[in-house]
């Protein structure tokens, strides 16, 4: 499956179906109950709409009465319409939703004007013409389209169905109900007949206006030449006729539309072509600017193009065209000298005016003709485009690479810095999450590229761009490539440890290992450290996986030392910053790994490296679920999510198998098989080698129940878990001997703990205890078991502490022992409802109840799961800064989380509490 098709997070709840051959009429109520459901709901959950259909066919008609109503009901309304001019102006779309931003991040900025408009109640957000929007927008509206699944946000997004860009197509792939606009019935058509004459139309103009298939815009332009031809009559009491015969149209509709331009007197036609080159929204002053009309001539024509419905006011002093179908006639028309003639002059005022550089790049690319390429012409755009280029690096990456592209066109591919602007253009498509493109660009340019830093540096960025997606293997192939060729001793060292790091990533740690220590004892003094500074991570990373977690931590720590001082940005490009909490949470326990993660966030915000953000989240998720706290996993695996979704990372195994195990827990199967079955589609690598979403299909058929399938499953997995690693192996064996035991294979079991038993676990105590739980299950010992319990729970390690106790109590009963068996039980039972795990709370309740134990009245046990008694610690700081007025971006920075992890925490807070907006929360009272 394409990216395009891609979404890891399933949809949340039912929502009502798209009538799938609905009439219009049909289409207009369900798309009314989708956005009253929004506005309407006793929640805060919003949804998204797509509306397609081909140019003229009332896309924009439809969700204007929409958007219109739910204003009229008093919800916000946030909307704006792309331009074709501006698909290279970075936001461009953004900020005419939501105003524009000069000093920060725009798409932060414009999320959070939502979230806090959001805060105030239903929000309706309206994007027309998205076929034609900026590709940093386009990111932007993705981002909003999730963000509607935790706010009361409603996004509608209304395109032509063809042609679309592939940042058009992810945008859309999006949404949550898609529906194409049908044509007009016959009763559709007339009754637009009425609307435009006053009368019905009789059975020849009926017959004749089945011509427009259906479209409205069709209709009316057939209608408009007819009357202006002569060739409809009154035919009786409120009937309109055809009379004579019309002329035959072979062109549809662009030919209706260019005999309507034709009528019209030269001044008006002066003025829209000055409308058409300007684009939405000019002011007659500027037309004026652009035309030879005086004052007066400029208001006569304008109030003509609108009498003749080509034109609207946008405002009191600004003009718009009434169909993006009339501004692309009326370009049409232009004879090539005006043209070129506007575009000159609109590139001069626009320039003066300070608009953006890549607005006037436009104007200048469409003013070029044959005379000036080449000379002055050329490199006056060529100077706009790098300016506008430059203008969108810093947070708009795809539109960078589209205006490079612009600019490789324009210059000789022959001139000394062609090389350099090729490298640039790769490195941003690379940025922007479009690795084969960058990656097809880097080799293009490798065949005919004759300076060797250039072609260095594009030999590392399509290694990096394979890597990146999780191509080990193809990665693979092209650093043996470049080893086999003649390359400094120096260069060969770093592209091995490079092969080192690829390596451990696709599971072969071992082997990688050995190299990357071989590697340090080959370097000279002099190259010793720079070789350090790219193999430690993987040293620590491979002692991690050995089981010695403390040697990881000094490993990485070291690591980090070395790049304190680099001032050439590597330190930001490597990933030491994401490890040191993993090493952590083995060697010390949750509390210390807590407090690595905000102090690698820090450090990742500090020199730049905001890639790392994603993966952030997912150790920080990491952590969170061996604490037990699995709203703050889940919140943090979703937005980490979001993130490798949009930057096309293939290294997403661990994350998508913790979600589906929290999912398969929870009892949410659906989910959790829908999560798995995409990642397997996708056949993206297992980083390190470890079965994560493996270990959570066992999850499933565990909860579903079954359990001779979970069994076999179970052997699978650890005989592949003996081969991997001792720390997958420690990760894996509770819920591996749990399906062995219920399943009856004790033997599974025994010898799990007898390889377990084997292993040298001193270098990770928070989890070293998994071993005495494997024996204990065995040898049925609930006093080694109770101790095991203990022992994760010194450490935080909440999870694996209350597997434990399932286990613990579970051998007091069979032993008869129910005094023994109380407290193992409780405990157990109230750590899986505080997580959420209700059917792992049933499963340990049915297996002490076949042992003869009963647990008494539900009522002495009831658990808070609603109300602010059930927000998680984290939720409640987060609340507490809501409460305070803080924004999301604003809490994100304080306690140092992504601002989508904390949107989705606020979503989890408003659920537990029945709250519909943050704004609710000041009438709450919250526990200390």
């Amino acid at each position: 499956m394409g990216r395009s098709g891609m979404r890891w997070l399933p949809d949340p709840g039912e929502r009502i179906e798209a009538p799938g051959e609905g009439s219009r009429a049909e289409i207009e109520t369900w798309l009314r109950t989708v956005v009253d459901g929004v506005i309407a709901a006793p929640l805060h959950r919003g949804d998204s709409v797509l509306v397609e259909g081909p140019p003229g066919i009332g896309k924009s008609h439809l969700c204007r009465a929409v958007v219109a109503a739910a204003r009229a009901g008093g919800s916000w309304v946030l909307s704006a319409r792309a331009q074709e001019r501006h698909r290279r102006v970075s936001f461009a779309v953004i900020h005419e939703l939501v105003g524009p931003s000069e000093a920060a991040d725009p798409a932060e900025i414009a999320l959070e004007r939502v979230d806090a408009r959001c805060a105030l109640g239903p929000v309706v957000c309206w994007v027309d013409d998205a076929h034609q929007a900026d590709a940093a927008s386009l990111r932007v509206l993705r981002r909003l389209v999730w963000a509607a699944r935790d706010l009361p946000l409603m996004m509608l997004i209304s395109a032509r169905s063809y042609p679309r860009s592939e940042g058009v197509e992810l945008l859309t792939g999006q949404v949550r109900c898609r529906v194409t606009l049908p044509a007009m019935d016959t009763v559709m058509v007339g009754g637009l007949v009425r609307r435009l004459t006053g009368r019905a139309p009789g059975p020849r103009l009926s017959a004749h206006l089945q011509g427009s298939g259906g479209n409205p815009l069709f209709a009316t332009e057939m209608v408009n030449a007819l009357e202006a031809g002569g060739l409809l009559d009154r035919a009786g009491a409120g009937t309109i006729e055809l009379v004579g015969d019309p002329p035959p149209n072979t062109d549809g509709l662009a030919a209706l539309v260019r005999g309507h331009l034709s009528q019209l007197d030269e001044s008006v036609t002066e003025l829209l072509g000055a409308m058409t080159v300007l684009g939405s929204g000019a002011s007659l002053e500027d037309l004026g600017a652009m035309s030879y009309l005086s004052s007066a001539s400029r208001w006569t024509a304008a109030d003509r193009a609108v009498r003749s419905g080509l034109a609207v006011w946008s405002d009191v002093k600004s003009l718009d065209f009434s169909h993006e179908l009339y501004r692309e006639a009326a370009y049409a028309q232009l004879e090539e000298v005006d043209r070129v003639a506007l575009h000159r002059r609109a590139a001069e005022l626009l320039r003066d005016r300070g608009a953006p550089a890549a607005v006037v790049a436009e104007h200048l690319a469409r003013s070029a003709d044959d005379r000036v390429r080449g000379g002055a012409g050329q490199a006056e755009l060529a100077r706009a485009l790098r300016s506008a280029a430059e203008e969108s690096s810093a947070h708009a990456p795809a539109v960078t690479a589209d205006l490079l592209g612009d600019l490789q066109i324009v210059v000789d591919g022959s001139e000394a810095g062609y090389d350099r602007l090729t490298v640039e253009r790769a490195t941003a498509l690379q940025r922007s999450g479009q690795h084969q493109a960058a990656e097809r660009l880097a080799e293009a340019q490798l065949a005919v590229s004759q300076d060797p830093q250039c072609r260095q540096e594009l030999h590392e960025l399509r290694i990096r761009s394979q890597l990146d997606r999780g191509e080990t293997s193809a990665a693979l192939d092209s650093i043996d490539r470049l080893l086999a060729g003649r390359l400094p001793p120096a260069a060969a060292r770093q592209l091995r440890a490079l092969r080192c790091w690829v390596t451990a990533m696709a599971g072969q740690w071992r082997e990688a290992e050995q190299t990357a220590t071989a590697l340090l004892g080959e370097s000279a003094a002099e190259e010793r450290r720079q070789i350090e500074s790219s193999v430690l991570t993987l040293l620590s990373c491979a002692a991690h996986l050995r089981g010695r977690s403390d040697q990881a931590s000094v490993l990485i720590e070291r690591q980090l030392q070395l790049l304190a001082g680099d001032d050439s940005g590597v330190r930001a490009r490597r990933s030491a910053l994401v490890w040191p909490p993993v090493f952590e949470l083995a060697a010390r326990g949750v509390g210390p790994a807590a407090e690595a993660v905000t102090r690698c966030r820090e450090a990742s915000a500090d020199v730049g490296a905001r890639w790392l953000d994603p993966y952030h989240c997912f150790v920080s998720a990491s952590v969170a679920i061996l604490a037990g706290e699995w709203d703050d996993a889940s919140a943090e695996l979703d937005a980490g999510l979001e993130m490798t979704e949009e930057i096309g990372s293939g290294w997403i195994s661990t994350a998508i198998g913790q979600r589906a195990y929290l999912e398969a827990h929870r009892g949410r199967l659906t989910d959790a098989r829908q999560r798995l079955r995409l990642f397997e589609e996708r056949t993206l690598p297992l980083q390190f080698g470890a079965d994560d979403p493996g270990w959570a299909e066992l999850a499933v058929l565990e909860v579903t129940p079954a359990l001779p399938e979970a069994v076999s499953l179970a052997h699978r997995l650890w005989a592949a878990a003996e081969e991997i690693s001792p720390a997958w192996m420690l990760s894996l064996a509770p819920d591996v001997a749990r399906v062995a035991l219920t399943g009856g294979d004790l033997g599974l079991c025994e010898r799990m703990a007898s390889r377990l038993a084997g292993l040298d676990v001193s270098g990770c105590p928070a989890v070293a205890p998994v071993v005495d739980q494997l024996v204990g299950m065995c040898r049925a010992d609930a006093e080694l078991l109770t101790a095991a319990a203990r022992a994760f729970e010194g450490y935080g390690v909440h999870l694996l502490a209350t597997y434990a106790w399932e286990e613990a109590a579970c051998v007091a009963a069979r032993t008869s022992r129910p005094d023994l068996a109380r407290e193992p039980l409780e405990r157990a039972v109230s750590g899986y409802q505080h997580m959420g795990a209700i059917p792992d709370r049933d499963r340990v309740l049915g297996r002490v109840r076949r042992l003869g134990l009963r647990r008494g009245p539900r009522s002495k046990h009831r658990t808070v799961d609603f109300g602010p008694d059930s927000l998680t610690a984290t939720e409640l700081r987060v609340a507490r800064l809501v409460r305070a007025g803080r924004t999301n971006p604003q809490i994100a920075s304080q306690l140092w989380l992504s601002p989508r992890t904390v949107q989705t925490h606020v979503s989890h807070i408003l659920a537990k509490l029945g709250l519909r907006s943050r704004a609710d929360l000041t009438g709450v009272n919250l526990p200390d």
